[in-house]
């Protein structure tokens, strides 16, 4: 389903209990193929002028390994993310 909230923090909080948050982030700490693929998860996206790390544990930060450093913007993120999780 797609619901639409004022803010992530709005939209975070009606997240189902079962739901796995999934911050994708530049500096995330784990690499993307550590997403789990046993549950449902909610995909969330910062922008290129500011993440949301402030709103995340460690464990749920993920991050695309890239040859440099570089910034890939919120909606590629999730194609990126989408199409690795439901491939795999």
């Amino acid at each position: 389903t797609f619901d639409q909230a004022d803010s992530i923090k709005q939209a975070m909080a009606v997240l189902p209990a079962e739901c796995k948050r999934v911050f994708l982030e530049p500096t995330g700490h784990n690499n993307i193929a550590d997403i789990p693929r046993d549950c449902d998860i909610a995909l969330i996206l910062g922008n290129t002028e500011r993440g949301n790390m402030g709103l995340a544990r460690p464990a749920e930060t993920y991050h695309i390994a890239t040859p440099g450093s570089t910034d890939i913007y919120g909606i590629n993120a999730a194609a990126i993310a989408l199409s690795y999780w439901y491939g795999q």
